[in-house]
């Protein structure tokens, strides 16, 4: 499967969010986040992260023109469950 890419402009600043609501089991709360960029290519943009209990999001900004970012999130639940979401970033006029 061909990689799927979201676009951002260089001058933007946006928040990039994975909602878990529905992947949580009934009472299951996120207990802990980490948000990992990967440069593809150029290096990594300003990425301060947003949370609450379901919903992670990251603010993305200062990305180089034609490079691409990998932007994964990883979560521990409360219930000691893990799992990752991945968003690819490619930093273009738009």
């Amino acid at each position: 499967m061909a990689d799927s890419y979201q676009s951002i402009d260089p001058e933007s600043l946006l928040d990039y969010q994975h909602d878990w609501t529905d992947w949580l089991a009934s009472g299951d709360s996120i207990s802990a986040r980490l948000w990992s960029v990967t440069p593809l290519n150029g290096t990594s943009p300003e990425t301060p992260a947003l949370t609450n209990a379901t919903t992670a999001a990251m603010k993305i900004s200062g990305c180089q023109l034609g490079s691409v970012y990998r932007l994964v999130e990883h979560i521990t639940t409360a219930n000691g469950l893990e799992a990752d979401r991945t968003v690819t970033l490619r930093c273009e006029h738009r």
